[in-house]
């Protein structure tokens, strides 16, 4: 599939992407029929996201744009018609007018998971304000931890399968990553 901005709701004024036909570095989120992310591609520079080796089925697709709503693409995988190539979502409407604050995303591994991820910390930040949210908004854990080697790792098993958004906030800058929690 791809993803397309056709009129400029994410791009910069001054960007190469504007009036293009693709948009890169989406994150476009597969969850199955009931809305359980499943897993994500990130959209290539032409836009362009392949999902593979997925079992006949009905599944969802969204694209994740902070403050620009997704809304559903169904797609359905079957005997007969295998495999879908000219699936689109097109960003449309959005908020544009809120100044979000600058953050940098962090590096999560393994993703998806399933008993526990590994946070990459950046260097030259000791301590971090952390908060786990799911997809519904609820703040599943909130706390601090000090960066000692660079890699914090949080067990997750108890949580819900689903995709989760870490923020992070340092002394100087905030950060933020996601990840697909697995059965």
């Amino acid at each position: 599939g791809v993803v397309t901005d056709p009129i400029n709701i994410i791009a910069k004024q001054d960007a190469d992407i504007r009036g293009g036909t693709g948009v890169a570095g989406i994150n476009v989120i597969l969850s199955n029929s009931e809305g359980v992310a499943i897993t994500y591609a990130v959209t290539l520079e032409d836009g362009s996201f392949r999902f593979t080796g997925l079992a006949f089925g009905t599944y969802r697709l969204t694209y994740d744009v902070p403050g620009v709503y997704s809304p559903d693409v169904w797609v359905t995988l079957t005997a007969d018609e295998p495999e879908r190539l000219n699936v689109s979502l097109v960003i449309t409407e959005g908020s544009v007018d809120v100044e979000e604050p600058v953050a940098t995303e962090v590096g999560i591994y393994p993703n998806p998971a399933k008993e526990e991820i590994k946070i990459v910390l950046p260097v030259g930040e000791t301590t971090f304000d952390i908060q786990i949210v799911d997809m519904q908004g609820k703040v599943v854990h909130a706390g601090s931890v000090r960066n000692l080697n660079g890699i914090m790792l949080f067990e997750v098993g108890q949580y819900t399968p689903g995709l989760y958004h870490i923020n992070l906030r340092g002394e100087a800058k905030s950060y933020f990553g996601r990840f697909i929690k697995q059965e």
